[in-house]
């Protein structure tokens, strides 16, 4: 009877295989063991995308040329499109462009495709140049936060004459800034003292956020991304909701999740210049807008303590901790320095999550 059992050594197929799926197992722990998975997450136009850029550029992955080329024509279509959204915005506030400059409008409504390697079109450098002195539409993009207009616009329109020069290549500055909705989810990879750095970009706005969840598993650290800009601003899918409000909620919701209960938070308080030059305004003071707010009018580290103690009293795990910084997207150096201390959190964390410490 005993001529009826088996082992596997008596299989020598089957034995090679089963040692084959092990070795392979054994191949992917180690892969994994190797790899950190980092989201990217923040209400829109909180700046993830430009800190993702800004991590490219740190890390000497440097843009393709397929890359700034589409960059080069999203650079026009915000020009075109942030003037077009002011002249909108100025008719809902009973406001007119000067009579010589209302032959700009119809140029600005019409914006032209610009093909590969295409210089800009001429015509819309002075119409653009003129409609941006106009003194309504600077008393309108003042109201901007009240409208979501883009942040972007005194950057780009303060250089349109290089803008429009042929043979244009956007600056790694020029790509920071420009602006364009993130839809879906998009990967970049960099590694770091020998792990492999995988952080994903999810949209933020409101339609985009029910793609999160594929994102969920298996995640090291969060990399939550808040405008300190958006104290007094509405949300560009909902003027009625204010954006800091919105982070506020968008936060509490992440970092209470089931699914992020041991998953380290890096709260980045972005667009800090931002929040620099509105606070200096007497018409924009954050007590307008928090009442609870107790710090000196026109104080930023007042206004960044506050921030800091908003979002931070929203965890109701004591053992979790927020690691928090203060941050300027567009600004290579600081988001160096932030990200080179993010990076030992990152990495301690990812090897208590391996067990190896």
């Amino acid at each position: 009877m005993g001529g009826c059992m088996s082992t596997p050594s008596e299989d020598p197929v089957a034995d090679k295989r089963s040692k084959e799926i092990d070795r392979q197992l054994r191949e992917d722990e180690k892969k994994l063991a190797k790899e950190v998975k980092l989201l990217l997450l923040g209400a829109g136009a909180s700046g993830k995308s430009t800190i993702l850029k800004q991590m490219r550029l740190i890390h000497n992955k440097p843009f393709e040329p397929i890359e700034i080329e589409d960059y080069r024509k999203l650079t026009f279509s915000n020009i075109v499109g942030g003037m077009r959204t002011i002249i909108d915005v100025m008719d809902e506030l009973n406001l007119a462009v000067l009579s010589e400059n209302r032959r700009y409008i119809s140029l600005v409504d019409s914006e032209p495709p610009i093909n590969t390697g295409e210089t800009y079109p001429i015509k819309y450098l002075n119409a653009l140049k003129s409609l941006w002195a106009d003194p309504n539409v600077q008393e309108c993009y003042k109201r901007g936060n009240e409208f979501a207009l883009a942040e972007n616009m005194p950057y780009f329109y303060a250089d349109l004459d290089r803008l429009f020069e042929s043979g244009y290549r956007p600056t790694s500055d020029d790509i920071l800034r420009v602006r364009s909705k993130t839809t879906g989810i998009t990967e970049t990879r960099f590694p770091l003292n020998d792990v492999v750095f995988r952080l994903f970009d999810v949209g933020g706005q409101r339609s985009e956020r029910r793609k999160w969840a594929s994102c969920f598993e298996n995640v090291t650290a969060i990399l939550f991304l808040v405008s300190l800009s958006d104290y007094n601003s509405c949300l560009i899918e909902d003027r009625e909701s204010n954006g800091m409000q919105e982070a506020l909620l968008l936060f509490d919701s992440i970092c209470n999740s089931q699914w992020f209960v041991k998953t380290s938070i890096i709260l980045f308080l972005n667009k800090a210049d931002i929040l620099m030059d509105k606070i200096k305004d007497p018409q924009q003071q954050i007590k307008k807008h928090f009442s609870e707010f107790e710090g000196k009018p026109g104080s930023f580290n007042d206004a960044v303590e506050f921030f800091k103690m908003k979002f931070r009293s929203l965890n109701r795990t004591p053992s979790k901790e927020i690691y928090c910084h203060v941050t300027t997207a567009v600004d290579v150096q600081n988001v160096k320095i932030v990200m080179a201390a993010c990076q030992d959190t990152i990495l301690k964390n990812a090897l208590r999550d391996m067990a190896i410490i």
